[in-house]
């Protein structure tokens, strides 16, 4: 978070990616590896919250950060939770394990975030990089509508319609 990282996919998208590649996968553990990996490649894909992350990243504001950090995983949650109940979902263990995963490498920096960057300093870098891969800062309206459209394609691989 915090000033280098080029902005923080929202981790309702990667919860339910996650979710919906888990569910498809035995045991739960290749569920949350294929979910880790997910991870990445999601974060490549520009997703506009880099002036977001900057303006509550800054000194004084990291409860703001944090309020957001909680909000989202709550969407999330819920989000999953809703697939799961409406039957989208079959495999509950899987989904659960591709989730946890897809959500880890935020957690971590949220994590190292709050210690001052002391923890993981190698995966941090990493995580820092792979955001730079495609490297266009977009506004957070743009971001967030490939945020969605992102969402929505995966829903739809999976064979969810929602519309």
């Amino acid at each position: 978070m915090g000033g280098t990282s080029n902005g923080v996919m929202f981790l309702i998208v990667h919860a339910t990616v996650g979710a919906m590649i888990g569910d498809n996968l035995e045991p739960p553990a290749v569920g949350f590896l294929a979910g880790l990996l997910s991870h990445f490649f999601l974060d490549a894909i520009p997703h506009g919250d880099e002036l977001l992350e900057r303006e509550l990243a800054r000194p004084g504001r990291i409860h703001w950060l944090a309020a957001l950090a909680i909000l989202d995983g709550l969407a999330a949650i819920s989000l999953v939770v809703v697939l799961w109940l409406g039957g989208f979902l079959n495999n509950a263990a899987g989904a659960f394990g591709g989730a946890v995963g897809a959500i880890l490498p935020d957690v971590f920096l949220g994590l190292s975030e709050l210690s001052k960057k002391k923890l993981w300093p190698d995966f941090l870098r990493f995580h820092d990089w792979n955001h730079r891969i495609i490297n266009i800062e977009l506004s957070l309206y743009f971001g967030g509508l490939i945020q969605a459209a992102v969402l929505l394609i995966v829903l739809r691989l999976f064979g969810l319609t929602i519309f």
